[in-house]
């Protein structure tokens, strides 16, 4: 059975957090040791916000859709491309 492959959305890197103490509203962690990309996760429910990655050379951040309700979504242009899309099982 195939699963709709999340929306991910790339955005200028100027994200700011609107929390009092942010150390306490979320945090940064990798999936395993030595891993390139970087989450930013709430502490509460542990969703991941966004991620960072050497490859976007501190230039953008992903924002995973499927995790994240965005005001002004709905003015971001469907995706131009998929890709590798005959590995997704």
């Amino acid at each position: 059975m195939r699963v709709p492959i999340s929306r991910l959305l790339y955005f200028r890197n100027d994200v700011s957090l609107e929390c009092a103490a942010p150390e306490e509203c979320v945090r940064l962690t990798q999936l395993r040791e030595g891993a390139r990309s970087t989450r930013l996760v709430t502490t509460c429910c542990h969703c991941a916000l966004s991620v960072d990655h050497p490859a976007y050379a501190a230039g953008v951040v992903m924002v995973p859709t499927t995790a994240n309700v965005l005001n002004g979504a709905e003015h971001v242009p469907p995706p131009a491309k998929r890709i590798y899309m005959d590995d997704w099982d």
